[in-house]
C-alpha cells in the first residue's frame, strides 16, 4: 500500500529559487553516498562511450564521471572528446585539477539551462546527482537544453534521486535539509528539490525524449556519520581562504565541530523517524546505532534518446 505523505512529520514545501552553495559544499561524493562500484562500473556500460563520441559531463561537480569515462576508455586504445560544465568556480577548479588531460576550453562554467554550446554538439549527455540541485519549476529547463545541445539520436543518461512516492521524498528533503541548514549551506536549503520517479519520467517526456527507461537501481545505503566533514566544509574554505593553510589546531576544532553538528543531525533524524509509521521506515530500510542513522534513498539511472528527426 502506498505510503500516506500526511503521515510524514514535517513536511517542507518544494522552494522556489535557484541553485547555489556548491563554492562552499566541498566534499567528496563517493564517499558521502557509498557509491558501490557495481553501480559506476554498470552507469559507464550504460553511457557506452564511442571512439568518435563527443561527451558533455554535465552539472558535473569535480568530473568524477568524465574521468571515469576516460580511465576506461584509454585501455581500449581510444577516448571519447570530453567536455564538462559546471556553474561553481570551485567545482570547475576542482574538474581542472583532477582531468589535466582534458582540453581547458572543455572545463566550461555555465549554467546547466543556458549553455554556451552550439545546437546539436554532443552524442551523449550524462548528469550525475546533479538534477536535484535545481528548484522543481526549473529542472524542466535541464532537460529542454540538454535536448538542444544533442545531436538527433543521441543519449541522454541520468544518474538521480528517484523516490517512489511522496512519502519517502518527503522525509528525504527534510532530512537532508536539517543537513544543509546545520552546515550553513542556506541556499541549498531553499534552492534544491529531490524528485520522485515519476516526476523524472515526466520531464523526460515533456523534453521530447524516446525510448526513455530506468536502466538501472542504484544501491545507495545512507551513513549520516560519514557527513562530519561535509558538515564544516564551509568553514574549512574560509578558513583556507584567509589564512592558506589549516594547521594542525584548526583541523581539530573542525573536526570537534563537525561531530558536534552531526550529532545533532544524527538526533534530528532519531526523533523525526520516530513519528514516521513502521511501513515508510521499513520501506527505506531505516535503522539506527547509538551514535548513526542509515536510510536507503531511492536512486535510478535513467536514459532517454533525442528522436532521429529532430
Amino acid at each position: 500500500m502506498k505510503p500516506d505523505a500526511e503521515s510524514i512529520p514535517n513536511k517542507i514545501n518544494a522552494p522556489k529559487q535557484i541553485r547555489g552553495g556548491f563554492d562552499d559544499r566541498v566534499v567528496d561524493f563517493h564517499l558521502i553516498h557509498n557509491q558501490k562500484t557495481e553501480d559506476v562500473r554498470v552507469f559507464i556500460d550504460i553511457i557506452d562511450s564511442k571512439p568518435n563520441d563527443v561527451i558533455l559531463d554535465g552539472m558535473d561537480g569535480y568530473g568524477a564521471v568524465a574521468r571515469e569515462i576516460l580511465d576506461t576508455t584509454e585501455p581500449k586504445g581510444f577516448q571519447p572528446e570530453i567536455y564538462t560544465v559546471d556553474e561553481s568556480v570551485v567545482q570547475v577548479e576542482r574538474a581542472r585539477q583532477n582531468m589535466p588531460d582534458v582540453q581547458e576550453d572543455h572545463l566550461v562554467q555555465a549554467d546547466i539551462r543556458n549553455m554556451p554550446f552550439e545546437d546539436k554538439k554532443f552524442n551523449t549527455v550524462i548528469i550525475k546527482m546533479g538534477i536535484h540541485e535545481l528548484p522543481k519549476s526549473a529542472q524542466p529547463d535541464i532537460l529542454k537544453e540538454v535536448s538542444r545541445v544533442l545531436k538527433p539520436g543521441g543519449k541522454f543518461v541520468t544518474w538521480e534521486l528517484s523516490f517512489p512516492d511522496e512519502a519517502s521524498q518527503v522525509i528525504f528533503q527534510d532530512i537532508i535539509r536539517k543537513k544543509d541548514e546545520l552546515a550553513g549551506f542556506n541556499r541549498l536549503v531553499e534552492n534544491r528539490y529531490f524528485p520522485r520517479q515519476d516526476e523524472l519520467l515526466k520531464l523526460f517526456a515533456d523534453a521530447g525524449f524516446e525510448k526513455v527507461e530506468v536502466a538501472h537501481k542504484v544501491d545507495a545505503k545512507l551513513s549520516m556519520r560519514v557527513r562530519e566533514q561535509e558538515l564544516v566544509s564551509k568553514e574549512r574554505k574560509q578558513i583556507m581562504s584567509e589564512e592558506g593553510t589549516l594547521t594542525a589546531e584548526k583541523e581539530k576544532e573542525l573536526a570537534e565541530l563537525g561531530k558536534e553538528r552531526c550529532d545533532q543531525l544524527v538526533a534530528f533524524i532519531k526523533e523525526y523517524m520516530s513519528r514516521v509509521p513502521e511501513s515508510i521506515r521499513k520501506q527505506m530500510e531505516y535503522y539506527e546505532s547509538e551514535n548513526d542513522t542509515f536510510l536507503s534513498p531511492n536512486k535510478d539511472i535513467i536514459l532517454g534518446y533525442k528522436p532521429e528527426s529532430v
